[in-house]
């Protein structure tokens, strides 16, 4: 279950912007820009994917390229294992554009901007992108514990993400948690909850 992403902060995170309006959907300009660009009948891509991929990505995916599809940018899929999938990845060769999910590891603004964005990281996951002026506001989150500072700054960060375009946020999970409000106080953290089994973390034969 997932919901449209408007930036990349979950609903929930400091510096979230509910009201961005997001990506519009625009095919008729798409058609033109590409026109413009030199592309009047279109293009073709080959992207890499890993294999095996999760089913929610792969339907996404596949959504995507229907779409994009609409447009005239016709999207082939190159099946890799995940040697050579990570191998690509590390060598920013995996096509012209690629999916690429993040699961933070904590509830908080920095554990999707740093790894992902901040220079320091050789250009984050592979997008060919850094700035110094999202490094600034980076920092300035990190660096700071007032939280109305760290908001400015992430919602200023968001606004230049979403005007350079060095990513296309798509839609962020939503889990489902049934839990009796008697026995337990539950406050929503903005992230969603992993869904792992004992048997997926603990040796065979431990519980």
């Amino acid at each position: 279950v997932g919901q449209p992403a408007r930036g990349l902060l979950p609903p929930g995170l400091i510096g979230h912007d509910s009201d961005s309006p997001g990506f519009a959907h625009r095919p008729e300009l798409a058609r033109r820009l590409l026109r413009d660009a030199g592309f009047p009948e279109g293009l073709e891509c080959t992207v890499g994917r890993p294999k095996p991929e999760p089913g929610d990505a792969r339907h996404a995916f596949d959504v995507f390229a229907e779409m994009v599809a609409g447009v005239g940018i016709r999207v082939h899929s190159e099946m890799l294992d995940q040697k050579e999938y990570r191998r690509r990845e590390l060598a920013q060769d995996l096509g012209p554009l690629f999916m690429y999910g993040w699961r933070a590891d904590y509830p908080d603004p920095d554990a999707f901007y740093f790894p992902l964005f901040h220079s320091v990281l050789g250009e984050g996951i592979g997008a060919g992108w850094a700035n110094p002026e999202a490094d600034r506001l980076i920092e300035t989150g990190r660096h700071t514990a007032d939280m109305d500072r760290r908001s400015i700054a992430y919602r200023a960060l968001g606004d230049l993400l979403m005007a350079e375009v060095p990513f296309i946020p798509l839609y962020h999970h939503r889990s489902m948690v049934v839990y009796d409000p008697e026995q337990m106080d539950v406050a929503a953290v903005g992230l969603s909850v992993p869904l792992l089994r004992p048997e997926d973390i603990l040796p065979p034969h431990s519980h």
